[in-house]
This record gives C-alpha cells, structure tokens and sequence, in this order.
C-alpha cells in the first residue's frame, strides 16, 4: 500500500488542466475541409463521430486549458482517427496525404515530444466513438499511432474495463463520450413549443448484440400503435444491407403488422408503405435525417432501445431536440448517461428507464405507461432536459462537455485506486512510475527529472486479450 506521503506525488489536482497539441500533424481539425466531410459528419454514421465534438468542445474550453505544457495535468492529442480513416486522401498540410501518412506523422511527432516520452503517454487522451471489435478493430487502422496511444486514454461510446483488449477499448483506460447528434435536432429545439406527438423512433429494428431482442419486438409495438396517430415507429434497414433487402426483425415486423389488418387491401398497402419506409432508410438521405430530427422535436416521448450497447446515438439527438429519451436495454443499472457513475455530474432524471422484462412480455404497456403520466411529472423532465442538455451536448451555447470529460478522465483514470492497481500489475510497463508532476523514483533519488522509461513490449500493451 502506498502511505499519504508517496500518493502526493501522484495526485493531479482536483479539476485538471489540459494542453493542446498544436499543428497540422496532431490537431487535425484542418480535416473539416476535405471533401466529403460535412457528409461523413453529418450521415448515417454520425454516431462515430464524437471526436469532432469533442475537438470543438476542447478547442473552445478557455477555464481548463493551459498553453504552456509544463502546467498541465492532461494533454489532449486532437486527432480525428474515424474521418482520417473514412476520408483517405486528402490534400492535407505537410505531406499528409493519406490517412496511413496522417497516422505515421502523428505518431513520429509524439515520439518527439518530452512530455509524451516521460510518462509513455499515460497522461495523454484523444475521443473517438468509432466502433471497434477484436475481429475488426479500430486500434490497427490507427497503424502506429494506435500503439503510441495504447497506454493513454481514449473517450469511447462506453467505458471498457481496464484490463481489456486494445482492440475494443484502443487504450489502457477509457471514459465514455457522448455521442454526436442528429445536427438537425438543436436546430428544431424549442424549449416550450408544443409537442403533438405522444412517442416516435426511427432507426434499424435489426442490430446485434445487447439490442438484438429488443429491437426485434419493435414489430409488436408496432402492431399495438396501429391505431394510435400520435406513436410514430418506422424500421429501417440498417447500415449493413441494401436498399433491395430488409433484416429478419424488420421482415418479421412487416409480417406482424400486415396480419394485423383485416382485409387484403390493407394488408398489401401496410405492407407496401412498411417496406418503402425500410428501404428509404437503407440509403439514408439528408432529407431523411432532418425529418427525424423534426418528428424528435414534435414528440413528447423518444424511443431509444438498446443498440449494439445500451447507449445509443438517438439518446443524445433526443436530448437535443428536447425530447424524453425512454431507455429499454436488458442490462440493469445501466445508466446510458456519460459522467453519471462517477458523479462529476448529479443528473435529474431526464429519461425513463422502462423495464426490458415488462416491454417483452406486452409492449403495449410502454404506451400505457407513458399515457397514464401526470403533465407535471412530464413537465419535471422536460425542465430536467434543459438543464442538463449543456452536459452532455458538444456544440449547444454553454456546453459543460470538455470540463465534464476532464474530471471523468480524472476520475476514472487517475484516481489512487485505479493508480495502485496500474503500478501494482504493472500494467503498460507502469510500475512506480505512474503519473504526474515528479516522478517518484527521481524525487526519492533527489532529482527533478523524470525516470526515462522503456517502452512498452505488446504483451505489456495488453495484459489480457478479451472481447468488446
């Protein structure tokens, strides 16, 4: 155990500063004019895109950032992996063409840096939601840099455990960032306007993993909405098939609600409208994408069924578009909201966790519930959204996100608990060299420099292989 004394040496203080690489080589915000941006940015895929966000976010921060690296606690390595990754070549600055030439640069100008060598990096963090498994991961597509940031922190769409596979998480610790938003719901945001729509959810009824059940019932609320003009529940066909196919849930959906109906003429335009409506959303269009953003803004009520985890990207374009999130995912006490576990912000409730068990065995009861609330029950979340739409949202006036994301990092990252268990395992070659301000083999040796450290062998980089 570490006594009070050594622990001074490691703390860093209670909200920590940050440091901004500068420079085309690491600050890749110059991206934004690449062809293809805007749509990368603003498409289907949005939800990979937080690091623009976040870039934005910390870009702006003026409380917490610090211009002199010697004084910060954190360095923020501005780099946008997904839509370097995506967008391929660019006539960028500095020769940096390609994205393997972006991601080769960026990892020679770190390995140039004093203040990423001293510590290997462990006190550097960068944000990208880009979805990642062992089988197809994220963390080789960053090529060299990828490994250069392995022992740092990364702001993934959920925090993975700190002894999994840099295939999934991509660093030694993880915090979770929100996702980007719908760019058209805080445009259609009124705070007071009148909402005509009791609940609406467009998106893919056929997904894997923590979803996959719940999104399959969706076809079941579908059939119990029928005859309610206030419930709007449009399937999509996913991201992964074309617009000449549907996914077995939104078949069997499109089965479920077509047997609904009476009569054979019914049945056929049920069907019809059902499958255009999938295939529309195959190829989604920007039209498509400010519509939902619309239909967000006039419902009371937002549906956001787990996805691939428990969070999911409409969470937040509900939020925005000041629209009640209601949450069904199998996972109990997983609360979707970022900075919520580890109490850097005390939330009020502003969505609804409606139990999974209850919705697959009726989903009808998910109507029921949400028709039997008082107006003041739903006028308490509506005021909680607009206090709480600045913490979790990048780009609206006021934002709190870059300062929430700091003490989370702080929190999650740093903290003596999670410190000791580094230096304990040795985990990315961190024995009692783990973090900041003097190094404490030095101070103990009465130097004030740091302790060059080795880097680390890849059996370091991954104390355990496991899943996403």
């Amino acid at each position: 155990m570490w006594d009070r004394a050594q622990w001074q040496w490691y703390a860093i203080r209670a909200k920590p500063t940050f440091y901004m690489y500068e420079g085309p080589g690491l600050d890749h915000g110059w991206m934004h004019g690449c062809p293809g941006f805007t749509e990368w940015a603003t498409g289907v895929r949005m939800q990979n895109t937080a690091e623009i966000g976040a870039h934005e976010a910390l870009n702006r921060e003026t409380a917490r950032r610090v211009h002199n690296p010697d004084d910060a606690d954190l360095f923020y390595v501005p780099i946008l992996p997904y839509m370097s990754q995506k967008l391929g070549r660019c006539e960028g600055r500095h020769g940096n063409r390609t994205h393997t030439g972006r991601m080769q640069h960026a990892a020679e100008l770190l390995d140039s840096s004093w203040h990423y060598r001293r510590r290997q990096g462990r006190d550097h963090f960068y944000v990208t939601t880009t979805w990642s498994t062992a089988r197809m991961s994220f963390y080789t597509q960053m090529l060299q840099l990828g490994r250069k940031l392995g022992c740092g922190v990364s702001g993934r769409y959920k925090a993975f455990p700190q002894t999994g596979s840099l295939k999934s998480s991509l660093a030694s610790c993880t915090f979770q960032a929100p996702y980007a938003i719908n760019p058209h719901a805080t445009r259609e945001y009124r705070k007071n306007m009148s909402r005509t729509m009791l609940l609406s959810f467009a998106g893919s009824f056929d997904v894997c993993c923590t979803g996959r059940a719940i999104r399959c019932k969706l076809g079941h609320l579908m059939v119990a909405a029928l005859d309610q003009p206030d419930v709007s529940i449009r399937p999509s066909g996913g991201m992964n098939v074309s617009a000449k196919s549907v996914g077995s849930c939104t078949a069997a959906a499109v089965k479920l609600v077509a047997e609904a109906r009476s009569s054979a003429a019914s049945r056929h335009s049920s069907t019809r409208r059902l499958q255009q409506i999938a295939n529309r959303e195959a190829v989604v269009t920007t039209g498509a994408i400010q519509s939902d953003a619309q239909t967000m803004a006039s419902s009371i009520f937002c549906l956001s069924p787990a996805g691939d985890t428990c969070v999911a990207g409409r969470f937040y374009s509900a939020l925005a578009a000041g629209c009640i999130p209601v949450v069904i995912c199998p996972a109990v006490g997983q609360h979707p909201v970022p900075f919520h576990r580890s109490k850097v912000v005390d939330f009020e409730p502003f969505w609804i966790d409606f139990s999974w068990s209850t919705f697959n065995r009726r989903p009808a009861a998910l109507l029921e519930y949400l028709r039997a609330m008082s107006p003041d029950a739903v006028a308490r979340y509506q005021r909680a959204i607009a206090r709480h739409r600045m913490d979790l949202l990048y780009n609206v006036h006021g934002s709190r996100v870059a300062a929430n994301m700091l003490d989370d990092i702080r929190h999650n990252c740093f903290s003596q608990r999670v410190v000791s268990r580094f230096a304990q395992r040795h985990l990315c070659g961190a024995n009692l060299s783990w973090p900041y301000r003097t190094n404490l083999s030095a101070s103990l040796n009465g130097s004030s420099a740091p302790v060059e450290l080795d880097e680390p062998s890849p059996e370091e980089e991954r104390p355990v292989e496991g899943d996403a």
